[in-house]
């Protein structure tokens, strides 16, 4: 079986998500994007991820299998703007 590619939208609150996810055999940390470029990409060099997006949604067309979202109040509008068409493909199964 593959690894599970995914990646982290928000570094604000995310170290510990980071951690987590590079402790769990057959998930691969693929990407990082936050709203200050800068900022992803030193988090990205810290956590030794291979590639950082400027926006969420270029984030997501890089092809991560999932992708936590670290949600604070400030990227709630944006949060809901990416995760909206991903909720609207699920079939009434919850499978996409």
């Amino acid at each position: 079986m593959s690894a599970l590619r995914t990646g982290i939208i928000g570094t604000g609150i995310a170290v510990n998500h980071a951690a987590a996810l590079q402790a769990i055999p057959g998930v691969d940390l693929v990407g990082v994007d936050d709203i200050e470029p800068d900022r992803a990409a030193a988090f990205g060099a810290w956590f030794a991820i291979p590639r950082h997006a400027p926006d969420p949604e270029s984030f997501l067309a890089s092809g991560p299998d999932a992708a936590p979202v670290p949600v604070t109040p400030r990227s709630a509008v944006t949060t809901i703007r990416v995760i909206e068409p991903v909720l609207g493909s699920a079939d009434p199964k919850g499978e996409l």
